[in-house]
């Protein structure tokens, strides 16, 4: 049952991006400011994203290029931030979650 993988990725920003936003509307993550609230989201997309497509850097990416309304200066740290968040999660999943969760399949050697 093969299908068009753009038709997964966009309830999966949606889904992502809802579930970083209630992590940044806590109390505690937003009493720390606004960046932290906008990368809580950022983090989720880009992991859900990676882990979606089996494409860690694309995940990373596509959120640093939708990065518009960022103020000057702080591309870089939020760089640093989602390649942290994203990396993580798959020393985290790699076996685990990873191998049955990905459409595109790894390249074999």
């Amino acid at each position: 049952a093969g299908g068009f993988v753009g038709g997964a990725i966009y309830p999966t920003i949606f889904m992502s991006s809802a579930l970083g936003s209630a992590v940044g509307a806590s109390t505690t993550v937003a009493s720390w400011g606004g960046q932290f609230i906008y990368l809580s989201t950022a983090a989720a997309t880009s992991v859900s994203l990676a882990v979606l497509l089996n494409t860690n850097l694309f995940g990373i990416m596509m959120i640093v290029v939708l990065q518009a309304n960022i103020p000057e200066g702080t591309v870089s740290a939020n760089f640093i931030a989602l390649s942290l968040a994203v990396f993580f999660c798959y020393a985290l999943t790699r076996k685990l979650v990873t191998p049955y969760v990905h459409l595109i399949k790894s390249p074999k050697a």
